[in-house]
């Protein structure tokens, strides 16, 4: 899950990797059993949900199907041009949240 109308540049919410093929759901603030995490930019591996300060933001939520099973050596400076290099398929939703 990513913002990328943060004041800062697109800030990471959640990075999840080698969620297993079979997962066909996720609960809510879990994750896929066997799926590893990415530190976010608050510097948790975990979900951190949206807090703009001002304004709506977008969220988009991706989901890629890859080329290969496993990714290695994967952090946030590398995950997205991984990802990419071995992306076969993509699905996006995107939302929008404003601070009440």
């Amino acid at each position: 899950m990513t913002d990328p109308d943060a004041s800062g540049g697109t800030f990471v919410h959640r990075l999840l990797y080698d969620i297993p093929k079979d997962t066909r759901s996720i609960e809510r603030g879990a994750h896929a059993m066997g799926a590893k995490q990415v530190k976010n930019n608050f510097g948790k591996e975990r979900y951190g949900g949206p807090c703009p300060l001002s304004g709506t933001h977008r969220y988009y939520f991706r989901l890629y199907a890859l080329d290969l099973d496993r990714l290695r050596d994967i952090n946030r400076g590398n995950f997205f041009k991984l990802v990419e290099e071995h992306a076969l398929a993509k699905a996006e939703l995107m939302g929008t949240y404003r601070r009440k």
